[in-house]
């Protein structure tokens, strides 16, 4: 039993690095950060920050909107001076560059490498 769920988890593992490298062959643009935000929440009482990126792209003259920072990563903090530290790079009017699926141009990153993100304890 053991065996077959790591071999599940190890599956997902792969499944969701392919999908992170992908990213990085994605074409880009040009955006523009509109909004950053840092949401508080309770993850089993711990209290945790997670920075938020709003940022609008234009592809083939259409244009969208995204929040997605990483791909198959959701960013979070222990520290809200971390989270605010991250957003540092990202203020609202900035120019970004925005990394989307060529194939579904409403998917799109604007750090296609899914580093791991450092946090205090």
């Amino acid at each position: 039993m053991f065996v077959g769920f790591g071999v599940v988890l190890i599956a997902i593992g792969v499944s969701s690095y392919r999908r992170t490298k992908i990213t990085q062959s994605w074409p880009s643009t040009e955006g523009t950060v509109s909004a950053t935000n840092i949401r508080r929440y309770n993850d089993e009482g711990t209290i945790r920050f997670a920075p938020e990126v709003d940022y609008e792209y234009q592809v083939a003259g259409q244009t969208h909107k995204s929040s997605q920072i990483r791909p198959e990563v959701f960013i979070s903090f222990l520290d809200e001076d971390e989270a605010k530290r991250f957003l540092q790079k990202y203020p609202a009017g900035n120019k970004v560059q925005v990394f989307y699926d060529p194939a579904t141009p409403t998917k799109a990153v604007i750090e296609p490498a899914a580093a791991p993100v450092r946090q205090k304890l």
